[in-house]
C-alpha cells in the first residue's frame, strides 16, 4: 500500500459538504467528537487505571464538547483569514483553529476530570497528555475535511 486514499464515493449523497455550511459544521462536529472522545477515553483510562472514570470523563466530554465544537466551527466559518482563493484552507488556518479549539477543549477536559476524580494531579495529567494527542489529531482532521470539501464544493477557476 503506497499511501492513504480516501474513497469520496463512500460519503452518502445527502451529506455532501459545502464550504462554510451548517451541514458541514455538523458533520465535522460529529466526526471530530468520534476521534476526540476515543482519544480522551483511552488517555483517561491509561492515567487513572479506572475504566469507569474514563467512561464518565468521555461521556461528559462528548455531551459538553459537541455543542462547543459546533459553535467553534460556526465562528471560524465567519473568518475569511487563511482560506485559499481557489478553495480549501491554508495549513496556517488549520493550525490556528487547532490552537483555539485546543485551549477551550483542554480546559473543559481538565475541569471534567477534576470533577470526576477529585484529584488535581490526575486532571492535569489527562489534560496535558491530551494537548499533544489532540493537536495532532485535530490538524489531521482539518486537513482531511479540507480535501473532502475541495472535492465536493470546488471553487471555480477564474478566467
Amino acid at each position: 500500500m503506497a499511501g492513504f486514499s480516501f474513497n469520496y464515493r463512500s460519503v452518502p449523497r445527502i451529506a455532501k459538504p459545502k464550504r462554510g455550511s451548517v451541514t458541514t459544521s455538523l458533520l465535522k462536529s460529529f466526526s471530530w467528537r468520534l476521534w476526540a472522545t476515543a482519544d480522551t477515553l483511552l488517555l483517561a483510562w491509561w492515567v487513572t487505571g479506572e475504566l469507569s472514570w474514563a467512561f464518565s470523563i468521555g461521556t461528559g466530554e462528548l455531551m459538553a464538547k459537541f455543542a462547543m465544537y459546533y459553535l467553534h466551527e460556526r465562528a471560524w466559518a465567519q473568518v475569511p483569514w487563511g482560506r485559499k482563493r481557489r478553495g480549501g484552507d491554508r495549513p496556517a488556518r488549520s493550525v490556528s483553529k487547532a490552537l483555539s479549539w485546543r485551549t477551550i477543549a483542554t480546559l473543559t477536559t481538565v475541569g471534567l476530570a477534576l470533577l470526576i476524580t477529585g484529584d488535581t494531579e490526575t486532571a492535569l495529567s489527562i489534560g496535558g497528555l491530551e494537548l499533544g494527542t489532540k493537536l495532532l489529531l485535530y490538524y489531521l482532521h482539518e486537513r482531511l475535511w479540507t480535501r473532502i470539501i475541495d472535492h465536493y464544493d470546488p471553487i471555480p477557476q477564474q478566467p
